[in-house]
This record gives structure tokens, sequence and C-alpha cells, in this order.
């Protein structure tokens, strides 16, 4: 009698907990043959437990066991239907640009049960004033200081996500290591292919991937008798002539003119083109 019903609680728990579980999870898990196999399993065993505890015990015990199990099987249905229903989210879930060549990529996730599943297929992002955001394909772009609310559509569904733009008034001077740096390497320019090669390029080496921000910064201010720079006319300095290939270069166009790439690198040429701080973020 003890073990049946310690069968017939378990059997009971395992089916209540199937109704709340999410489908998808399990089956991804387990599989769907094992989920629906240890389903018809433990059905079995309950039923052929409760019918006979019902022949063994007759009377009001049988009706008060219908009834209990009928509240339990009843309730796990209500539970997962308080479930929350699919839903979208931007990531990040709220942002500040800093600076007027600030930019956030944006990705948007469908979420399950408040989990991610995977990117949203058909976003479009508004934003709430366009003189303080816009938003350039999946790019966020500061257009003045203040604050907006960015919104993501996905057929019927909707995310948003506050943003605030600060210090766009004040010009900002680029980070050898944390602007520069990342777009010689983004171009391929220090690949092992290029300048990154252990005896560099016709004369000019680059360490691999930028891994020495100094000497790479020495490199190009220094070597050649600093000849590479013209910070007097920065369009004029061949670190932006040869990339765009406005000159011959073996390497080809890297960088296209009056892009972002090409307008933080004129920028910081005409800054002076400061050099690595100990004090830069990492």
């Amino acid at each position: 009698m003890a073990l049946a019903l310690l069968h017939l609680i378990g059997g009971v728990t395992f089916l209540s907990t199937l109704f709340e579980c999410n489908a998808d999870s399990l089956v991804q898990y387990f599989g769907r043959g094992f989920i629906i196999l240890i389903a018809l399993f433990v059905a079995t065993a309950f039923g052929h437990i409760l019918l006979n505890l019902m022949r063994q015990y007759s009377g009001p015990f049988s009706w008060i066991l219908i009834a209990s199990l009928a509240v339990v099987l009843q309730s796990a249905p209500s539970r997962a239907a308080d479930v929350p229903q699919d839903d979208i989210a931007i990531l990040p879930r709220d942002f500040t640009l800093a600076g007027p060549v600030a930019r956030q990529t944006l990705l948007v996730e469908k979420l399950h049960e408040g989990r991610a599943i995977g990117e949203a297929e058909d976003v479009s992002f508004t934003s709430s004033d366009p003189n303080v955001l816009k938003i350039h394909g999946k790019t966020a772009v500061p257009m003045g200081n203040g604050k907006a609310t960015l919104t993501a559509t996905s057929g019927d569904r909707t995310a948003s996500a506050p943003v605030t733009v600060t210090a766009f008034d004040k010009p900002a001077v680029p980070s050898f290591r944390n602007d520069i740096q990342p777009i010689l390497m983004a171009g391929g320019c220090s690949s092992g292919a290029c300048h990154g090669a252990a005896a560099g390029k016709n004369g000019f080496k680059l360490s691999l991937r930028g891994y020495d921000d100094e000497g790479d910064w020495r490199a190009l201010t220094r070597h050649a008798m600093g000849r590479r720079l013209d910070t007097s006319e920065p369009g004029r300095s061949l670190m932006l002539l040869k990339p765009t290939a406005a000159v011959p270069h073996k390497g080809g166009e890297r960088i296209k003119p009056g892009s972002i790439e090409y307008n933080l690198l004129a920028e910081w040429i005409a800054s002076g083109a400061p050099g690595p701080r100990a004090d830069d973020p990492r």
C-alpha cells in the first residue's frame, strides 16, 4: 500500500511538472521520442495503480482520490497559462553615447519565457527624437545631447530602450589604442598577410594584430622621417592615401573615403597623432 501510494504521488508530480515545463526545452534536452515514451510509461503505471487502489478500496475513498487527482491535473494547465508570451528585447537594454563619434550596434533578440532564443527577424527601428538619436541600419548614431527612446518592432511585437547622448558638442580626440588600432586590424593592415608580417611589407611593419601599441605608434609617426603623416593636411597623409587607394597600394582599397573609419583617422592625425596613454581603457 505504501509503495503504491509513493508510485502514485510520483506519477502525479511528474505529470504536473510536465504540464508546467516548456515542451521545447524538454525536447531540446531529451529528444521528442524519449519524452513521449516516458509520458506513456508514467501514464500507464499511473492508471494501473489507480485502478488497483479503486478495486481495493471502494466507497468514499475512491471518490476522494479521483477528486484530488482532478484538482492537481486541472491546476497544472492553469499555471502553464500564466507563463509570459513570446517577446523581443533590444540589446543593450539601455546605453549612453558619449561624443559625436560614438556608435552602438544594436541586436534584437527573441525571448521565450524570458530566455533569448535567437535574433528577431524583419526588425525596424525608430527614435522618439531624431534630433538626439538616429538609426542607420542596425547602428545607433548620436545627433545631439539629450535623451531619446529607441523602439524596435518585429511583426506585432515591440521593445524599447532608453538612450542618453552626452558630450556631443565637445570635440573628441580619437584614442590610438582604442580607435586607431581597431581600424588597422579591421582593415587587415596589421594582419600576417600585410604589414603585420614578421618582416613587414615594403619597408613598413606593424605588430601582428596590433599587440604592440607603442611600437606601432612609433612606426606610424616616427619611422621614415615621419612621412606617413601630415598633421597640417591630414588628407595628404600616406596613412589615408594608401588604404583608400588614392595612390597605388598593393593591398587595394581598405578604407572608404568619408567613412567613419576614415574620419576617425583624419581627426586623430589633425589632433597631432597622440600616442597610447597609460590611462586608456583596456
